[in-house]
């Protein structure tokens, strides 16, 4: 049984970590790609439709609000991150006082 404080799941072998990163970025990517291509295609439609109400800014502030939200659990909040990575670090040294 671990003591008060000790982890109970077991570290994920350098491989299998790296595996699930490189998968969570590409998740990213093709998430940002169809953002880019349907808010350009939505622009497109809206300009050559309807010029002077640019209408296609509600589903861009809307769903890129979604695509910031995904960019920062992916490589700011994300496990190995150099944040996370900083904030273990920091944790480390206060347990040990």
């Amino acid at each position: 049984m671990p003591e008060q404080g000790e982890s109970t799941t077991t570290p994920l072998d350098p491989r299998e970590r790296a595996r699930r990163r490189v998968k969570e970025k590409a998740g990213f990517y093709g998430h940002f790609a169809v953002f880019a291509v349907t808010i350009g295609f939505l622009a497109l439609v809206n300009l050559m439709t309807n010029p002077h109400h640019l209408w296609f800014v509600y589903p861009l502030a809307g769903w890129g609000v979604g695509v910031m939200f995904h960019f920062l659990g992916t490589f700011v909040l994300a496990d190995g991150s150099p944040l996370q990575e900083r904030m273990i670090e920091r944790e480390m040294r206060y347990a040990h006082h």
